[in-house]
């Protein structure tokens, strides 16, 4: 189950939700495209989200976890988008 987190404001890592084992956050800093970081601890992953979804970067991320990464990226799209224009005052 998706749990989405509102409170992102005064955040350097704003986390916008955990789906099951992955936390998907973006960091305060952050630039165009629209991209996500997606972490299990061990391992990070960054995916661009428009026009589709892509990864970008890998470090250490399993095959199993990116396909879990990027169906959840793909469910959730428009949360991702919305927490980030909030944040960025877009």
């Amino acid at each position: 189950p998706l749990k989405e987190i509102s409170e992102l404001r005064n955040v350097s890592m704003p986390v916008l939700f955990y789906y099951l084992h992955l936390k998907f956050y973006f960091y305060s800093n952050e630039h165009e495209p629209i991209h996500v970081h997606v972490s299990t601890g061990q391992a990070e992953a960054k995916f661009n989200i428009t026009p589709t979804t892509k990864m970008i970067e890998n470090h250490g991320l399993k095959a199993r976890d990116i396909r879990i990464a990027i169906k959840a990226i793909e469910d959730n799209r428009d949360i991702i988008t919305r927490q980030w224009k909030e944040f960025f005052n877009q």
